[in-house]
């Protein structure tokens, strides 16, 4: 997920944890039903039917949330073609270089990741590259995920807007969420990782 979005939440997890309780129901019904054959005889023909609901509801719940996130378990090469190795050779040494400006300065420029929906797929097009093309162009030429590189536009901006007058009045909340951060805990968590400060320790420390 960090290949693609911006911004990660727990709950974007959820529907993760209800498959596995899910299974987990299923393989505790099951073994409940296996003892109670075992050790108190109980048999009846309909207590097969009841491990297979379950097991059916919980494949039903994974096809569903897995359509629904098809561009993260999709292959890349049923989505879009990537560069070939050639294409990835030849832009090695001409183009690289041109494009890291290019990410540098629309980010810059437009300031793309003060929006806290941004995805991969929004950059690449601005851009004009394919998102496998760009997000190996991250990876393999930046050494960052997309999800850490707009994080880390979003922490240079709050630490500007931390140090200005201008953001007096507002709450860290109301600063984080002005940079992109869609939550309080992912705004700190991040802040803290990169400056190893509260942003409200860095705000003291810059007055």
């Amino acid at each position: 997920m960090k290949q693609h979005y911006s911004d990660i939440k727990e709950k974007d997890f959820s529907w993760l944890q209800f498959f596995l309780l899910s299974i987990s129901a299923v393989i505790t019904v099951d073994l409940i039903i296996t003892l109670l054959e075992i050790f108190f005889k109980y048999n009846v023909f309909w207590d097969d039917f009841i491990t297979l609901i379950f097991l059916v509801i919980a494949i039903i719940i994974l096809g569903y949330n897995g359509l629904k996130q098809s561009t993260i378990f999709l292959p890349y090469f049923i989505i879009e073609k990537p560069f070939t190795k050639k294409e990835y050779k030849s832009k090695k040494s001409e183009d690289f270089s041109a494009l890291k400006l290019k990410i540098e300065k629309i980010l810059d420029q437009k300031k793309l990741y003060l929006h806290s929906d941004l995805t991969l797929r929004i950059l690449s097009e601005e851009i004009n590259l394919s998102e496998r093309s760009l997000s190996t162009f991250l990876n393999n030429e930046m050494q960052i995920s997309f999800y850490d590189l707009i994080n880390k536009y979003r922490i240079e901006e709050a630490k500007k807007r931390l140090r200005s007058n201008e953001y007096n009045k507002y709450t860290m909340e109301g600063i984080g969420e002005s940079c992109g951060f869609k939550s309080r805990s992912t705004f700190f968590k991040i802040f803290k990782k990169e400056t190893d400060l509260s942003p409200s320790a860095f705000k003291k420390n810059s007055i």
